[in-house]
């Protein structure tokens, strides 16, 4: 769910999976764009540590990430690095200030709108993959959305992603409604 005014915009937005034991996730994101250009900061929340209103250093399950990217139209490049929090730790065992790099391409195909995605993390942290000792391909997606009619004034947003991992070999499918 998101609010946007003259290039600014506030958004929230969650996750819960279907066993109740599995990480409930809540994001506040606030982010500037004009043109191509965007610049965001996310606090990220999940459920497995303390409260959502712990904020102590080295005591918060809250995340904060900064990203700066530029949409070129054929290809988007994202880079995101989190900044405090609980962030990973290198090899050394300092904040990691675990980073993302991503390229997405759009394009349309059988009256779909398609993105093609690649990620990674450019240096060791702890953060992501279970810990990754350097640079590692992180995902390789495919997505794909269309908005279904339901009335001559309603439609519904549908979306589904494959993502691959190479660095852990796991694959994954995800499925929403956006709205």
């Amino acid at each position: 769910m998101s609010v946007g005014y003259k290039g600014w915009s506030l958004a929230v937005w969650g996750s819960v999976g279907i066993d109740k034991e599995d990480t409930k996730e809540l994001d506040l994101t606030l982010g500037y764009s004009t043109g191509g250009f965007s610049l965001s900061v996310t606090d990220y929340w999940f459920n497995t540590g303390p409260g959502y209103f712990r904020y102590g250093a080295g005591h918060t399950a809250h995340v904060f990430e900064a990203q700066v990217g530029y949409d070129f139209g054929p290809v988007a490049v994202n880079w995101y690095t989190n900044f405090a929090g609980a962030d990973g730790v290198n090899e050394d065992g300092d904040r990691a200030y675990s980073s993302y790099l991503n390229v997405s391409a759009p394009f349309r195909l059988g009256g779909l709108d398609w993105t093609a995605e690649v990620g990674a993390t450019p240096w060791a942290t702890s953060f992501y993959n279970g810990g990754a000792s350097g640079f590692e391909m992180t995902d390789v997606a495919i997505g794909v959305s269309k908005e279904l009619p339901i009335t001559s004034r309603f439609s519904l947003p549908v979306f589904a992603k494959g993502v691959w991992n190479p660095a852990t070999e796991g694959a994954y499918f995800v499925f929403g409604v956006s709205f």
